[in-house]
């Protein structure tokens, strides 16, 4: 649906409708050249245009939110023309060694053959495992106060690749928290990627996809130009703060049932009255 006659975005009733089988192909994007930037729509097309963010939205979960779109040509493939994809995974610091993981996560960055950090694909028995990792960062959170000694500081995984394997994030996330505990090294992490001399899969349990985000992901921009709507802009802004802040509240809540059973004097030898609990 579209209040547009013509345009960029704008399909006929009478079509076409389908992408073409050489846009379907991935080696076909990977080729493709990036042309000249467009700049999407103009601020006429989004005042008479269906506002679309407003609209789906409105029948959203407060979790979850439109923030853009942008017109796209019909044989337009949101998969193969990404460029790049990056992803969260947050933790908090706990007992790691912070340092050891940032060492090991560098060695990860980089063209490697992956498959011992990933879920395979018995489906796919020829596919490639090779993947490039463009960056891999360690750091706080967004909102972290830094405190040193702080166990519950918020930290997160910054990895970005033009494309990851099946459970690729979790697996890696899963060897790094390994490397924090003092399981393994950061040297023995990267030799993880040496197929040759680590011919088996070593054995750990992946992460769990709770604190996974896909966080953003890279277009050429002579295809897609997002620009959020201002208003809708600020209203989803508004909800996500509310969430927020209910967030960070529950979180203070607990921490500071922690820091009174912290405070209480614990007696390892005394048998424990059941007739009186705390």
């Amino acid at each position: 649906r579209s209040k547009m006659t013509e345009g960029l975005g704008v399909v006929h009733p009478e079509g076409p409708h389908e992408m073409t089988e050489e846009c379907k192909d991935r080696g076909y994007w990977m080729r493709r050249e990036e042309g000249e930037a467009h700049d999407g729509l103009s601020d006429r097309d989004l005042r008479e245009e269906l506002p679309y963010v407003s609209m789906l939205n409105a029948v959203l979960p407060p979790t979850i939110k439109v923030l853009a779109w942008s017109p796209v040509t019909p044989d337009f493939n949101a998969r193969f023309a990404c460029r790049a994809r990056r992803y969260h995974y947050y933790f908090t610091r706990g007992d790691y060694d912070i340092s050891n993981m940032q060492q090991a996560c560098k060695l990860l960055e980089g063209e490697h053959d992956f498959r011992h950090l990933c879920k395979m694909d018995p489906t796919k028995p020829n596919m490639t495992y090779v993947r490039r990792i463009m960056r891999f960062d360690i750091k706080p959170a967004p909102g972290s106060l830094g405190e040193e000694g702080n166990r519950h500081e918020a930290m997160l995984m910054d990895v970005e690749a033009s494309a990851f394997l099946w459970h690729q994030v979790r697996a890696m996330a899963a060897v790094l928290f390994s490397c924090g505990r003092g399981d393994i090294t950061p040297t023995q992490v990267g030799s993880i990627l040496d197929i040759e001399s680590c011919a088996n899969k070593p054995h750990y349990m992946i992460a769990s996809d709770d604190a996974l985000v896909l966080h953003s992901v890279t277009f050429p921009r002579d295809l897609v130009c997002f620009r959020p709507p201002f208003a809708a802009h600020a209203r989803t802004h508004s909800v996500m703060d509310g969430i927020c802040a209910a967030q960070c509240a529950r979180a203070a809540l607990v921490r500071g049932m922690c820091e009174a059973m912290d405070e209480r004097q614990v007696s390892v030898t005394e048998k424990v009255n059941r007739s009186c609990l705390v």
